[in-house]
């Protein structure tokens, strides 16, 4: 995959929604605007899914990527972490797991959030955030973790943008799109089998036992007997 454009910025209000704007100022998702990675070493504007802030100081990983494909599969969260699980986890030595539908995590904290925003036309923004050597203030319900706190040293992010620039332009993007690679998912998921699950959509909360995904990327959670296939939620925890 050939990329068109690379920029590093050092503060931008949120890599994907800088992508959005040169998305439409160039008229839209019928528009010619190439393959585009975009870093910046600090966001004042990050967010995850929902909406939420994700606080993005100096020291972290921040990246953002633009390209095509029609259709746009809807795993491509699953398999975006799938990948990223096992290159965090070769750069950390750490084991690194990938929370439904779009968190990484070490242990039972945070180590970086992934944001897929499908445009028309079969344009996706692919977003991510990565706790590297940055301080994260910890709120009630947010534990963080840097890669930093793993390996006991400051990570030179320098390289680790080398290293996201090398496989984005080889085989990352394929890698997204097929889902084949879901099978990877008994290796790298979060949650236990059978676990037991709060699965949270605005004032709906389901709870029941996790029962892995499907081969579009839904959650399966069995619940009353039935087992139900969730595409989305705005929280899954351990109940």
């Amino acid at each position: 995959m050939t990329l068109s454009l690379i920029a590093r910025l050092p503060v931008a209000e949120s890599t994907n929604t800088l992508l959005a704007q040169m998305l439409e100022e160039a008229g839209g998702p019928g528009s010619c605007l190439p393959t585009a990675l975009i870093f910046a070493d600090e966001q004042t504007g990050g967010r995850g899914r929902g909406g939420n802030p994700w606080l993005s100081p100096k020291g972290g990983l921040y990246f953002s990527l633009l390209f095509r494909s029609d259709p746009l599969p809807p795993f491509i969260p699953l398999t975006a972490g799938l990948y990223l699980a096992r290159w965090l986890a070769g750069v950390s030595g750490c084991r690194v797991t990938v929370r439904w539908p779009n968190d990484l995590m070490m242990g039972e904290r945070k180590l970086a959030g992934i944001l897929a925003e499908s445009k028309a036309s079969g344009v996706c923004i692919l977003g991510v955030g990565v706790n590297v050597n940055a301080y994260i203030p910890v709120a009630p319900d947010r534990d963080p973790v840097s890669l930093q706190e793993c390996q006991g040293k400051s990570i030179p992010l320098g390289g680790l943008r080398s290293e996201v620039e090398h496989f984005v332009s080889g085989d990352f993007i394929p890698y997204l799109l097929e889902g084949a690679n879901l099978r990877r998912w008994p290796e790298y998921t979060y949650f236990a089998p059978g676990q037991v699950l709060a699965c949270r959509s605005g004032k709906k909360e389901i709870r029941g036992l996790y029962r892995g995904i499907t081969d579009q990327g839904y959650l399966k959670v069995e619940s009353g007997g039935r087992v139900l296939e969730l595409p989305s939620a705005e929280e899954v925890r351990p109940a």
